[in-house]
Protein backbone atom coordinates (compact mmCIF):
# COMPACT_ATOMS: atom_id res chain seq x y z
CA UNK A 1 0.00 0.00 0.00
CA UNK A 2 2.87 2.36 0.84
CA UNK A 3 4.46 1.77 -2.59
CA UNK A 4 1.12 2.20 -4.37
CA UNK A 5 0.53 5.53 -2.61
CA UNK A 6 4.03 6.71 -3.51
CA UNK A 7 3.38 5.85 -7.17
CA UNK A 8 0.04 7.67 -7.02
CA UNK A 9 1.74 10.81 -5.69
CA UNK A 10 4.32 10.59 -8.48
CA UNK A 11 1.43 10.32 -10.97
CA UNK A 12 -0.16 13.48 -9.54
CA UNK A 13 3.14 15.32 -10.02
CA UNK A 14 3.67 14.12 -13.59
CA UNK A 15 0.10 14.92 -14.63
CA UNK A 16 0.19 18.31 -12.83
CA UNK A 17 -2.90 17.43 -10.80
CA UNK A 18 -3.75 19.12 -7.46
CA UNK A 19 -1.30 18.00 -4.79
CA UNK A 20 -4.09 18.25 -2.21
CA UNK A 21 -5.29 14.87 -3.54
CA UNK A 22 -2.11 13.27 -2.16
CA UNK A 23 -2.74 14.58 1.35
CA UNK A 24 -6.39 13.56 1.14
CA UNK A 25 -5.43 10.04 0.05
CA UNK A 26 -2.98 9.55 2.93
CA UNK A 27 -5.33 10.96 5.56
CA UNK A 28 -8.26 8.97 4.19
CA UNK A 29 -6.38 5.67 4.25
CA UNK A 30 -5.11 6.33 7.77
CA UNK A 31 -8.66 7.09 8.92
CA UNK A 32 -10.05 3.94 7.28
CA UNK A 33 -7.15 1.68 8.32
CA UNK A 34 -5.67 2.98 11.59
CA UNK A 35 -3.12 0.17 11.67
CA UNK A 36 -1.16 1.74 8.79
CA UNK A 37 -0.42 4.90 10.80
CA UNK A 38 3.32 5.44 11.04
CA UNK A 39 4.02 2.90 8.31
CA UNK A 40 3.52 4.94 5.11
CA UNK A 41 7.14 6.06 4.94
CA UNK A 42 7.59 6.07 1.15
CA UNK A 43 4.32 7.91 0.53
CA UNK A 44 5.15 10.63 3.06
CA UNK A 45 8.64 11.10 1.63
CA UNK A 46 7.12 11.39 -1.83
CA UNK A 47 4.60 13.92 -0.55
CA UNK A 48 7.37 15.97 1.09
CA UNK A 49 9.25 16.05 -2.20
CA UNK A 50 6.09 17.09 -4.04
CA UNK A 51 5.54 19.96 -1.61
CA UNK A 52 9.11 21.17 -2.12
CA UNK A 53 8.76 21.10 -5.90
CA UNK A 54 5.39 22.83 -5.75
CA UNK A 55 5.36 25.06 -2.66
CA UNK A 56 1.98 26.09 -1.37
CA UNK A 57 0.86 29.47 -2.69
CA UNK A 58 0.16 32.00 0.02
CA UNK A 59 -3.12 33.82 -0.49
CA UNK A 60 -2.85 37.45 0.62
CA UNK A 61 -5.14 38.92 3.28
CA UNK A 62 -7.49 41.83 2.65
CA UNK A 63 -7.75 45.11 4.52
CA UNK A 64 -10.99 46.11 6.22
CA UNK A 65 -11.64 48.62 3.43
CA UNK A 66 -11.35 45.92 0.74
CA UNK A 67 -13.58 43.53 2.72
CA UNK A 68 -16.22 46.28 2.99
CA UNK A 69 -15.94 47.07 -0.74
CA UNK A 70 -16.45 43.38 -1.61
CA UNK A 71 -19.45 43.17 0.73
CA UNK A 72 -21.03 46.31 -0.75
CA UNK A 73 -20.50 45.05 -4.30
CA UNK A 74 -22.16 41.73 -3.42
CA UNK A 75 -25.10 43.60 -1.91
CA UNK A 76 -25.49 45.85 -4.95
CA UNK A 77 -25.59 42.70 -7.08
CA UNK A 78 -28.50 41.39 -5.00
CA UNK A 79 -26.49 39.10 -2.69
CA UNK A 80 -27.36 40.78 0.60
CA UNK A 81 -26.73 37.79 2.89
CA UNK A 82 -23.41 37.05 1.18
CA UNK A 83 -22.39 40.64 1.86
CA UNK A 84 -23.12 40.22 5.57
CA UNK A 85 -21.29 36.87 5.53
CA UNK A 86 -18.22 38.61 4.09
CA UNK A 87 -18.20 41.21 6.88
CA UNK A 88 -18.77 38.53 9.51
CA UNK A 89 -15.96 36.31 8.20
CA UNK A 90 -13.54 39.25 8.39
CA UNK A 91 -14.58 40.33 11.88
CA UNK A 92 -14.74 36.84 13.43
CA UNK A 93 -11.88 35.18 11.47
CA UNK A 94 -14.31 32.56 10.10
CA UNK A 95 -13.40 29.81 7.68
CA UNK A 96 -15.96 29.23 4.92
CA UNK A 97 -16.96 25.86 6.39
CA UNK A 98 -17.65 27.51 9.75
CA UNK A 99 -19.59 30.32 8.09
CA UNK A 100 -22.07 28.13 6.20
CA UNK A 101 -22.78 25.94 9.26
CA UNK A 102 -24.02 28.79 11.48
CA UNK A 103 -27.65 28.17 12.50
CA UNK A 104 -30.11 30.38 14.33
CA UNK A 105 -29.81 28.18 17.40
CA UNK A 106 -26.04 28.66 17.47
CA UNK A 107 -26.33 32.46 17.73
CA UNK A 108 -26.84 34.30 21.02
CA UNK A 109 -28.50 37.71 20.72
CA UNK A 110 -28.67 40.32 23.49
CA UNK A 111 -31.64 39.69 25.76
CA UNK A 112 -31.67 35.93 25.24
CA UNK A 113 -31.08 33.51 28.08
CA UNK A 114 -28.60 31.16 26.37
CA UNK A 115 -25.60 32.81 28.04
CA UNK A 116 -27.53 34.55 30.79
CA UNK A 117 -29.69 37.63 30.50
CA UNK A 118 -26.81 39.92 31.54
CA UNK A 119 -24.62 38.91 28.59
CA UNK A 120 -25.37 41.65 26.05
CA UNK A 121 -23.06 40.73 23.15
CA UNK A 122 -23.70 38.71 20.00
CA UNK A 123 -21.90 35.38 20.20
CA UNK A 124 -21.67 32.48 17.78
CA UNK A 125 -21.19 28.87 18.84
CA UNK A 126 -19.12 26.83 16.39
CA UNK A 127 -19.85 23.16 17.20
CA UNK A 128 -17.32 21.83 14.67
CA UNK A 129 -14.17 23.57 13.45
CA UNK A 130 -10.88 22.56 11.90
CA UNK A 131 -9.11 22.76 15.26
CA UNK A 132 -11.74 21.23 17.52
CA UNK A 133 -15.35 21.16 18.65
CA UNK A 134 -17.49 23.54 20.68
CA UNK A 135 -15.67 26.77 19.84
CA UNK A 136 -17.07 30.26 20.33
CA UNK A 137 -16.53 33.75 18.88
CA UNK A 138 -17.99 37.18 19.64
CA UNK A 139 -19.01 39.65 16.93
CA UNK A 140 -17.00 42.73 17.96
CA UNK A 141 -17.57 45.31 15.22
CA UNK A 142 -20.77 47.17 16.25
CA UNK A 143 -21.94 47.76 12.67
CA UNK A 144 -21.38 44.13 11.69
CA UNK A 145 -23.16 43.06 14.88
CA UNK A 146 -26.17 45.26 14.04
CA UNK A 147 -26.39 43.96 10.46
CA UNK A 148 -25.99 40.35 11.57
CA UNK A 149 -28.62 40.77 14.31
CA UNK A 150 -31.17 42.13 11.81
CA UNK A 151 -30.59 39.08 9.62
CA UNK A 152 -30.61 36.48 12.39
CA UNK A 153 -33.92 37.73 13.79
CA UNK A 154 -35.60 36.69 10.53
CA UNK A 155 -34.31 33.10 10.67
CA UNK A 156 -36.28 30.16 12.07
CA UNK A 157 -34.64 28.35 15.03
CA UNK A 158 -33.01 25.38 13.31
CA UNK A 159 -32.34 26.95 9.92
CA UNK A 160 -28.93 28.00 8.65
CA UNK A 161 -28.36 31.74 8.72
CA UNK A 162 -26.65 31.61 5.30
CA UNK A 163 -28.38 29.39 2.76
CA UNK A 164 -25.57 29.22 0.19
CA UNK A 165 -22.99 26.42 0.05
CA UNK A 166 -19.27 26.84 0.62
CA UNK A 167 -18.51 26.27 -3.07
CA UNK A 168 -21.13 28.78 -4.28
CA UNK A 169 -19.78 31.42 -1.89
CA UNK A 170 -16.23 30.84 -3.13
CA UNK A 171 -17.42 31.30 -6.72
CA UNK A 172 -19.34 34.48 -5.83
CA UNK A 173 -16.31 35.86 -3.98
CA UNK A 174 -14.05 35.29 -7.00
CA UNK A 175 -16.59 36.87 -9.40
CA UNK A 176 -16.96 39.90 -7.16
CA UNK A 177 -13.19 40.39 -6.89
CA UNK A 178 -12.98 40.19 -10.68
CA UNK A 179 -15.65 42.89 -11.06
CA UNK A 180 -13.75 45.17 -8.69
CA UNK A 181 -10.45 44.63 -10.46
CA UNK A 182 -8.89 42.94 -7.43
CA UNK A 183 -6.12 40.35 -7.51
CA UNK A 184 -7.15 36.81 -8.56
CA UNK A 185 -5.00 35.60 -5.66
CA UNK A 186 -7.70 36.69 -3.21
CA UNK A 187 -9.90 33.90 -1.85
CA UNK A 188 -12.49 33.74 0.96
CA UNK A 189 -9.71 32.66 3.35
CA UNK A 190 -8.21 36.13 2.73
CA UNK A 191 -11.00 37.45 4.99
CA UNK A 192 -9.86 35.32 7.95
CA UNK A 193 -6.23 36.22 7.33
CA UNK A 194 -7.15 39.87 6.85
CA UNK A 195 -9.17 40.01 10.06
CA UNK A 196 -6.27 38.60 12.08
CA UNK A 197 -3.82 41.02 10.46
CA UNK A 198 -6.16 43.97 11.10
CA UNK A 199 -6.57 43.08 14.76
CA UNK A 200 -2.82 42.95 15.28
CA UNK A 201 -1.65 45.72 12.97
CA UNK A 202 -4.43 48.31 13.49
CA UNK A 203 -6.13 47.36 16.77
CA UNK A 204 -2.82 46.36 18.44
CA UNK A 205 -4.20 43.10 19.85
CA UNK A 206 -1.67 40.68 21.37
CA UNK A 207 -0.99 37.32 19.73
CA UNK A 208 -2.69 35.46 22.60
CA UNK A 209 -6.00 37.28 21.99
CA UNK A 210 -5.80 36.67 18.25
CA UNK A 211 -5.05 32.98 18.82
CA UNK A 212 -8.14 32.59 21.01
CA UNK A 213 -10.37 34.56 18.63
CA UNK A 214 -9.10 32.69 15.55
CA UNK A 215 -9.25 29.29 17.27
CA UNK A 216 -5.62 28.41 16.49
CA UNK A 217 -4.10 25.54 18.43
CA UNK A 218 -0.52 26.46 17.63
CA UNK A 219 1.05 29.81 18.43
CA UNK A 220 3.45 29.23 15.52
CA UNK A 221 0.51 29.11 13.08
CA UNK A 222 -0.98 32.33 14.45
CA UNK A 223 2.39 34.07 14.39
CA UNK A 224 2.99 33.05 10.76
CA UNK A 225 -0.32 34.72 9.84
CA UNK A 226 0.65 37.89 11.65
CA UNK A 227 4.20 37.93 10.37
CA UNK A 228 3.33 37.38 6.69
CA UNK A 229 0.18 39.54 6.68
CA UNK A 230 1.64 43.05 6.16
CA UNK A 231 4.13 41.91 3.49
CA UNK A 232 1.39 40.06 1.57
CA UNK A 233 -0.92 43.07 1.85
CA UNK A 234 1.74 45.24 0.22
CA UNK A 235 2.05 42.76 -2.66
CA UNK A 236 -1.57 43.31 -3.78
CA UNK A 237 -2.66 46.27 -5.88
CA UNK A 238 -6.08 47.71 -5.01
CA UNK A 239 -7.81 50.08 -7.50
CA UNK A 240 -8.03 53.58 -6.05
CA UNK A 241 -11.82 53.85 -6.43
CA UNK A 242 -12.30 50.54 -4.60
CA UNK A 243 -10.05 51.65 -1.75
CA UNK A 244 -11.88 54.99 -1.44
CA UNK A 245 -15.31 53.37 -1.52
CA UNK A 246 -14.26 50.80 1.08
CA UNK A 247 -12.80 53.50 3.34
CA UNK A 248 -15.98 55.59 3.12
CA UNK A 249 -18.15 52.54 3.72
CA UNK A 250 -16.08 51.53 6.76
CA UNK A 251 -16.83 54.84 8.48
CA UNK A 252 -20.63 54.46 8.10
CA UNK A 253 -20.97 50.76 7.44
CA UNK A 254 -24.53 50.23 8.68
CA UNK A 255 -25.84 53.20 6.66
CA UNK A 256 -23.92 52.34 3.49
CA UNK A 257 -24.91 48.70 3.62
CA UNK A 258 -28.63 49.37 3.87
CA UNK A 259 -28.35 52.02 1.19
CA UNK A 260 -26.71 49.42 -1.06
CA UNK A 261 -29.53 46.98 -0.30
CA UNK A 262 -32.16 49.58 -1.19
CA UNK A 263 -30.35 50.41 -4.44
CA UNK A 264 -30.22 46.72 -5.34
CA UNK A 265 -33.94 46.35 -4.71
CA UNK A 266 -34.78 49.43 -6.79
CA UNK A 267 -32.49 48.24 -9.59
CA UNK A 268 -34.90 45.39 -10.23
CA UNK A 269 -37.04 48.07 -11.86
CA UNK A 270 -35.64 48.43 -15.43
CA UNK A 271 -36.28 52.21 -15.31
CA UNK A 272 -34.10 52.72 -12.22
CA UNK A 273 -30.65 51.28 -12.74
CA UNK A 274 -28.48 53.81 -10.88
CA UNK A 275 -26.01 52.22 -8.47
CA UNK A 276 -24.61 55.09 -6.49
CA UNK A 277 -23.58 55.03 -2.84
CA UNK A 278 -22.41 58.28 -1.32
CA UNK A 279 -19.91 59.80 -3.72
CA UNK A 280 -19.16 56.57 -5.57
CA UNK A 281 -20.86 55.11 -8.62
CA UNK A 282 -20.47 51.32 -9.04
Amino acid sequence: MDEALAEYIQFLHEEELPKSRATTAILGIQAKLPRVRGRLHLAKLQLRGLMRLNPRQQHPPVTKEVAVAIALRMTLDGNYTAGIATLLAFDCFLRVGELVRITRNSVHLPGESKLGSEYNRIGIALPKTKTGVNQFVVVEDPDVAALFKDLVELIRPRDCVFTFSASSYRQLFKRTCLKLGLSPRLVPHSLRHGGATHHHLVLKRPISDIMARGRWKSQASAESYIQSGPALLMSVQVPEDVARAGAAGSKSLFLYFHRAENIANRAKNPFRRARRIGDFTW
